[in-house]
């Protein structure tokens, strides 16, 4: 979560909240230095209400360096609202203005709690429920999984887990059993409850350790919920010359649950009514922003939406065709929740231009969006074309990644009639078509990111067809997974629960770190240096893959990496579509269409020779089609 306000005209701050606890909270507040050059200190104004007094603390220049300053508040209260400003002050005793007002809310959730060698994923779960007639439940929130995730090294260890509480089969948990990393399925099993609300808790026991996670189950009569509340926040409203892929995404939530989000656009002439365009993946994890304003809502961690709308498949409005993707379009986005209330999120009109670029464009077709699939030989398909110029037809500048991993390349050279008349003239039309065989049994049960890079003979790069899909094995078609996916199995560590501020007694590493983006016309990686505070910053854009090489010239080779992504002042093991090779050091990230923002992510690496330093990295992930922040 992160707001920029400007001071003097020259000084932005930026407001991060870090270490958020049910006892206390700390919030740092971080913003651009005056270019003046008499500047000699600052001050940070805070109060917890629009119209209380203004509690003014004297920031010394030391807390400075040239490019970012810093201050921490550090007696936060959970549940309160705090609003801050910034003022300068110069060497003659004048201040300046205040800058405009930044506010955070710090959220009541407790923290995952922690201990006996386990972590567990998340600090509370949220039910809600309607009641059709007398105590008869109808709509309910669906089952939640919550992982178990085992931080101690050495041998799986075995554990319990059960519902806690008054009319403890209120909730039902499984397994009630397991051993070392695993997930739990925590199920609203009541069909009669009368209006109000309950609680239990959700118990993993390991030897004399008791883990809990409160359960809050919230009962509304018939009629008395609302429907979803949200946003539709990309593409930014108004862009031009969008060409390729069009990441349409935003937020929302529901106090029962979200069923889905439909995506429409406004007719062309020669069309009657709005145009369905899609359904877009909902994601956990994708918006911890909105986690953290909507800490009491049944599944708030699952509220960031997602859909890629491939802008050649629009109408041509310019050469009245029914492809090509020329002219203005009205994009339209509704929030549906399990009792089929709709909410209007809003519309963006964006005008596309695909007659000028130069970029190659495509995109899967298998796995759809947010599809389930399993087994040893999944065809996976899609398509490429190039504009201007022409594609391999053994398809060797194309690559498949899943979670930011290239896997492979596909059978390229395919024809197929759809593409051939729909893109006649171009110098692959009549073999556009690509599969790949995916062996998902190397991949865990779960959610993952898939999507192609495309490279033509003129050197244009473009990525195609970004998107979540599941895998589901039965335990019997299970193999031995991937070296790759071994790696990624084990790349969180004891730190998972912990708060940001536990993980920053960590030394920062300082090291320069190599980044890469899959869809780069540069093959060659960027050399990133940290600023003061040890921190990488990288810039992406929506659905890019990148890769950060953690190694540096000075590792001695046998160090070890352990990744964590830090959400709401806690360390969570890393999100979907990512992957960490821990004696490599090498993250990849494939963030699938959703997230968008600021991402904060904590690596530790521990040298040969026991040494353990921090590797902070800051990902922000600007709107597709806006270059000069997403570049």
């Amino acid at each position: 979560m992160s707001r920029l306000i400007r001071m003097l005209g020259t000084c932005c701050a930026v407001l991060i909240v870090f270490a958020a606890r049910a006892e206390a909270a700390s919030v740092t507040l971080a913003w651009d230095p005056n270019s003046e050059s008499d500047i000699a200190s600052y001050y940070v104004g805070y109060r917890s209400s629009p119209t209380a007094s203004e509690t003014l603390v004297l920031v010394a220049p030391s807390a400075c360096s040239s490019s970012s300053c810093m201050w921490t508040l550090s007696t936060a209260s959970a549940g309160t609202t705090y609003y801050f400003r910034v003022y300068a002050e110069n060497t003659s005793g004048l201040r300046s203005a205040p800058s405009n007002e930044v506010a955070t809310t710090i959220p009541t959730t407790p923290p995952p709690p922690s201990g006996g060698g386990l972590a567990l994923e998340r600090g509370a779960l949220n039910y809600g429920a309607v009641v059709t007639t007398g105590t008869t439940l109808g709509a309910k929130t669906p089952s939640q999984r919550m992982m178990v995730t085992q931080t101690a090294a050495g041998e799986p260890l075995s554990w319990t887990a059960a519902s806690t509480g008054t009319a403890s089969t209120r909730i039902t948990v499984s397994p009630t059993s397991g051993t070392g990393t695993a997930a739990l399925t925590v199920n609203l099993a009541s069909t009669s409850l009368s209006p109000g609300t309950y609680t239990n808790n959700v118990r993993v026991t390991i030897g004399s350790t008791q883990l809990n996670v409160p359960v809050t189950t919230r009962v509304y009569a018939a009629g008395s919920n609302s429907a979803p509340v949200g946003s539709f926040d990309t593409p930014v409203n108004g862009t031009a010359n969008v060409s390729g892929a069009v990441a349409v995404t935003g937020w929302a939530v529901d106090d029962i649950a979200l069923s889905r989000i439909d995506l429409y656009r406004d007719p062309v002439p020669g069309e009657s009514g709005l145009v369905f365009l899609g359904n877009a993946s909902i994601i956990a994890g994708s918006r911890p922003d909105v986690e953290n304003l909507y800490p009491n809502t049944p599944m708030s961690y699952r509220t960031g939406w997602g859909f890629m709308v491939l802008s050649n498949m629009l109408p041509d409005q310019v050469n009245r065709r029914p492809f090509g993707g020329n002219g203005p379009f009205k994009l339209h986005a509704y929030a549906l929740d399990v009792e089929s209330k709709a909410t209007y999120l809003g519309a963006k009109s964006i005008t596309a231009n695909n007659s000028t670029s130069r970029k190659p464009f495509g995109t899967i077709d298998t796995p759809a969006q947010g599809a389930t699939i399993s087994g040893s030989a999944y065809n996976v398909f899609g398509w490429a074309l190039s504009p201007k110029g022409t594609i391999p037809t053994n398809g060797s500048t194309m690559m498949v990644y899943i979670d930011g991993v290239g896997v492979g390349r596909p059978v390229y050279n395919n024809y197929r009639s759809d593409i051939a008349n729909a893109f006649p003239g171009y110098a692959n039309t009549s073999g556009a078509v690509g599969y790949y065989i995916l062996n998902t049994t190397q991949l865990a049960n779960g959610t993952h990111t898939i999507s192609w890079t495309a490279t033509d003979n003129l050197g244009n790069t473009e990525g195609l067809g970004s998107r979540f899909f599941t895998v589901q094995n039965s335990s019997g078609a299970l193999t031995a997974a991937s070296t790759e996916a071994a790696v990624v199995a084990s790349a969180a560590g004891s730190a998972v629960g912990k708060t940001v501020e536990d993980v920053a007694e960590v030394p920062p590493d300082y090291s320069a770190v190599r980044v890469k983006k899959a869809a780069s016309d540069d093959p060659t990686p960027e050399l990133v240096f940290p600023e003061w505070t040890g921190e990488i910053k990288v810039r992406t854009r929506e659905a890019e893959q990148v890769e950060v090489r953690l190694a540096s010239q000075f590792d001695d080779g046998a160090a070890t990496y352990e990744g964590y992504v830090a959400m709401n002042g806690r360390m969570r093991p890393l999100p979907v579509g990512s992957t960490l090779n821990k004696s490599t050091g090498v993250f990849t990230w494939q963030p699938g269409p959703g997230f968008i923002g600021r991402y904060e992510f904590v690596f530790l690496r521990t040298s040969g020779y026991g040494t353990t330093t921090r590797i902070p990295v800051s990902v922000r992930i600007a709107p597709r089609n806006d270059d000069s922040d997403g570049r």
